[in-house]
């Protein structure tokens, strides 16, 4: 799943709201540059240990270089 889908679907999950009624990513975060960092790192040989952290819907969000999201 794209990294952005998966920040959404988790702060949808948390809040237990429909990811429809949360405010759009892109307030955030780029969700298209944040898709390309993590599947130009997950296509190249050596994976640099990348981690990306953002505010989103008064969530801390953290995207790690494996595409594991952390909602906090």
């Amino acid at each position: 799943m794209r990294p952005s889908t998966e920040v959404v679907k988790k702060v949808a999950s948390k809040t237990g709201h429909d990811p429809t009624e949360l405010p759009p990513l892109h307030t955030a975060v780029d969700p298209d540059a944040l898709n390309d960092i993590f599947s130009s790192i997950s296509d190249s040989a050596e994976r640099p240990e990348a981690v990306i952290t953002f505010s989103y819907a008064g969530y801390r969000i953290r995207v790690t270089h494996n595409e594991e999201v952390t909602v906090e």
